[in-house]
């Protein structure tokens, strides 16, 4: 297929690929996530990002300008690197490996694990399981990261709702009885204390964790002032006769899990992993996902496979390499070359 006429069909081939993955593209915009995955990782789809991406090697090949240009000839690789590394790391690539070999590459799963366990079998979405790991995680430990200042949730006659930021020292007039609210003290571990024979709120030093907040309440339906102390999640009625209810809630800014990778029962390393900063290891990236939001005793991880991924990077270097030579540099070359002459 050399000479005028392999070049011909090398150009209609590339040409008319592109169309129809342009297409393939618009149609992919008005699906949905789960239906958008199964049809990008369909094999006609698969067939047709391989056929483009080899008319890019056939580029290279048979047309005497790619091979002669480097700026163009880098275009032409970058392509054919970007396809090639995209279907590496494509789930049907993974699946496929995983039939072939019992220990394929995992392309997606979710671990869970409590505090003190170890485990290396990942499952879906779903629940079922995906398949064993190469590697063991180990908990240690969990944790939550809260924001100093939470929040009050007002709810009202009617269903309507106030969220109104817990700041010490603020005051806020509640729509419920005309009473007035004041933030007095926030506690990260509450505790009583009793000195003679009189009772003390006190905010313990230490490794212990018991948040509270200390609201202040006046209104004409109230015989008096009041002083009361709430706590997070549980709704707190300030006038019996008034449908209202005070919640106190704290904002989260982060999680994190404390892990420890071992291959072999042999420890190998010890990190921290939160939103950000994944763990990376055997061409898996290992991302905090979610946790149990009611008791924080078990973490959940999000396992990725990046293969394929380092060649989608260096097609991208090539690919914006030989456009920059190309369409900036060049013509800046052929400019100055004109000037001189």
């Amino acid at each position: 297929m050399k000479g005028p006429f392999g070049r011909r069909v090398v150009m209609l081939l590339g040409i008319y690929l592109i169309l129809l993955l342009a297409l393939g593209s618009v149609y992919a915009a008005f699906l949905g996530s789960e239906t958008t995955t199964r049809y990008v990782n369909s094999f006609p789809v698969g067939l047709l990002w391989a056929l483009f991406g080899l008319s890019s090697l056939a580029a290279m090949v048979f047309i005497p300008t790619t091979r002669r240009r480097l700026p163009i000839w880098l275009i032409h690789v970058g392509l054919f690197l970007i396809i090639l590394g995209a279907m590496l790391g494509s789930e049907s690539f993974h699946h496929f490996t995983q039939k072939l070999y019992e220990n394929g590459a995992l392309r997606k799963g979710y671990l869970l694990i409590y505090e003190g366990q170890t485990k290396n079998r990942i499952v879906s979405s779903n629940g079922n399981l995906q398949g064993k790991l190469p590697f063991s995680l180990k908990l240690k430990d969990f944790q939550v990261v809260y924001d100093e200042t939470g929040e009050i949730l007002v709810r009202s006659p009617g269903g309507k709702m106030v969220v109104l930021p817990a700041e010490v020292g603020r005051n806020y007039p509640l729509n419920c009885g005309d009473m007035t609210l004041r933030v007095n003290k926030s506690y990260k571990n509450y505790r009583i204390r009793f000195e003679n024979q009189r009772k003390i709120d006190i905010d313990e030093p230490g490794s212990g964790s018991n948040p509270a907040l200390e609201i202040g309440l006046k209104g004409k339906t109230l015989m008096s002032a009041k002083t009361q102390v709430i706590f997070p999640n549980l709704p707190f009625r300030p006038d019996q006769d008034e449908d209202c209810t005070l919640e106190y809630r704290r904002l989260v800014r982060n999680f994190c899990s404390d892990v420890q990778l071992l291959v072999g029962g042999r420890a190998l390393i010890d990190d921290q992993i939160s939103g950000g900063y994944p763990l990376r290891f055997q061409g898996y990236h290992i991302y905090q996902h979610a946790y149990d939001q009611k008791s924080h005793k078990y973490s959940v991880l999000l396992l990725v496979s990046d293969r394929g991924l380092n060649l989608v990077y260096w097609g991208f270097v090539c690919l914006c390499g030989g456009m920059i030579w190309h369409f900036w540099l060049g013509g800046l070359h052929r400019r100055f070359t004109a000037m001189r002459t």
